[in-house]
């Protein structure tokens, strides 16, 4: 069956400009042009969640405008508490 996570990722650059993948012209949905790697999962004991999460990223992510950026092999970071 068919992957159905759901993971974006958001970026905010040196104008305080917020972009996301998100954003894009199909919204939460499945975004054919993009591709995440997850490296590493460790525990994490800060209290703001379970999981630390690093991996890269490479696709396409939008601003509220609707003008587009192409990102690769951006390296991430997150927290999630599932996985």
């Amino acid at each position: 069956s068919p992957d159905t996570s759901i993971a974006f990722i958001n970026y905010i650059d040196s104008d305080s400009v917020f972009w996301s993948s998100s954003l894009g012209p199909n919204g939460l949905g499945a975004q054919a042009t993009h591709a995440f790697t997850v490296t590493e999962v460790t525990k994490n004991y800060d209290g703001f969640s379970a999981l630390r999460v690093k991996g890269n990223f490479s696709g396409w992510i939008y601003n509220a405008s609707g003008d587009s950026l192409e990102v690769s092999s951006a390296d991430f970071f997150s927290r999630a508490w599932a996985f």
